[in-house]
């Protein structure tokens, strides 16, 4: 005989989930899931191919979810409530690109450069 298994809906298509990547957080935090908070803060995601495309607004939080236990966990959320293809992967960007620190002599030198 075998045991009972337990068959999670998936309630959100993968295809779609850029468009409707709003009513997925609203749903995690409504149900109260791990990580609901983070992930609703994401206010740009991008689906291409089987990967997902998460937009961080700063560098110390895409190190954070790059981090391989983090990563899983977000991956984990995901696959459980996303009907998603069989090798789909998610990659954190930062929504602005790097940040880029001038360097402040090499600036100071082009503006004396431009003073003389």
């Amino acid at each position: 005989d075998l045991a009972p298994q337990v068959v999670v809906e998936k309630r959100f298509a993968f295809a779609e989930l850029e468009a409707e990547w709003l009513n997925f957080t609203r749903f995690l935090r409504e149900s109260g899931q791990y990580l609901a908070d983070f992930l609703s803060s994401v206010e740009k995601v991008a689906v291409d191919d089987e990967t997902l495309y998460i937009y961080l607004d700063s560098e110390f939080l895409q190190a954070w979810s790059n981090n391989e236990e983090n990563k899983k966990r977000v991956k984990n959320i995901i696959e459980f409530y996303v009907e998603v293809p069989d090798d789909f992967d998610v990659a954190f960007k930062l929504a602005n690109g790097p940040s880029v620190k001038p360097d402040l002599e090499k600036v100071l030198r082009r503006y004396s450069d431009l003073t003389k």
